[in-house]
């Protein structure tokens, strides 16, 4: 487990690098003025906001809940990590439908996500279903 959660933190930091230099990109061809602070909070936030979401991926991996309970478990804390970071750093600013229209975004995201994975491993699982079902009719073990 320890192992596992190790990866996860490296390629959730990875990820925030990506997603760093993008934005570092876009700063430097807009000429845009932009403190040192604001960066760094801005750098800090991607790397724990990412370290969350490669981390908590391993909810999905605990066999002893229903996929429903992952799932709640799952999106209830990633808006509990979420949206105080963002709103700490000033990704979000302060305000009912400003938070709203997040929300609202986040939700679409996750969605977006969520299906994607879910579509990717039933792919997953039909395919080895269907090696498991050739390997039975031919009498391997």
């Amino acid at each position: 487990m320890g192992s596992k959660l190790l990866k996860r933190a490296w390629a959730g930091l990875g990820y925030s690098m990506v997603v760093v230099f993008i934005i570092l990109t876009v700063i430097v061809v807009s000429k845009a003025e932009v403190s040192v602070q604001e960066i760094w909070l801005s750098v800090v936030g991607s790397m724990v906001i990412s370290l969350y979401f490669c981390m908590a991926s391993l909810i999905f991996e605990y066999d002893n809940w229903s996929p429903l309970k992952q799932l709640s478990v799952h999106f209830s804390l990633s808006v509990l990590v979420y949206f105080p970071m963002a709103m700490y750093i000033g990704w979000l600013p302060a305000g009912l439908w400003p938070l709203a229209a997040a929300f609202v975004c986040f939700i679409i995201t996750y969605t977006i996500f969520w299906l994607s994975f879910r579509a990717y491993f039933k792919k997953q699982e039909e395919e080895l279903n269907q090696t498991i079902g050739k390997r039975e009719e031919s009498g391997e073990n």
